[in-house]
């Protein structure tokens, strides 16, 4: 497994992981948002107009794309706010998406020392960050 800098061509395995759980971690009306920051990584662009900065990742395991995530750097805000992370239905619990998360906690701390480090979670997820 090695984790990865999420490119364009990774963008329909990302969606297939969100489709795989909706509608249990994920609403379908949120779909298109995500497909709205894949939109700015495939163009190269930032997804968030209020944002400084954007990174997203994507998991691979036998040359198949298993999980993508990442996090945004709001503007003025000395903050990382972890977003859109996910590992395929079929997956959860293997140790996947903590290793995930983990990897994103280091960028974080690498690239902005000294940032917090946020994120918004729903009652369906909420547990595994605790």
């Amino acid at each position: 497994m090695t984790i990865r800098v999420y490119q364009s061509t990774d963008r329909n395995e990302c969606i297939e992981i969100f489709k795989s759980n909706t509608p249990l971690f994920f609403t379908p009306d949120e779909l298109p948002d995500f497909e709205n920051w894949l939109n700015g990584k495939d163009k190269g662009q930032l997804s968030y107009k209020t944002t400084q900065a954007e990174h997203f990742y994507v998991v691979v395991q036998d040359n198949k794309i298993i999980g993508c995530g990442g996090f945004y750097i709001p503007r003025d805000e000395q903050r990382g706010n972890m977003v859109w992370g996910m590992v395929d239905n079929l997956l959860h619990k293997k140790g996947i998406g903590r290793n995930l998360f983990e990897y994103r906690i280091q960028i974080i701390k690498k690239l902005y020392p000294g940032y917090m480090i946020s994120l918004d979670t729903t009652q369906h997820s909420y547990k595994f960050f605790e």
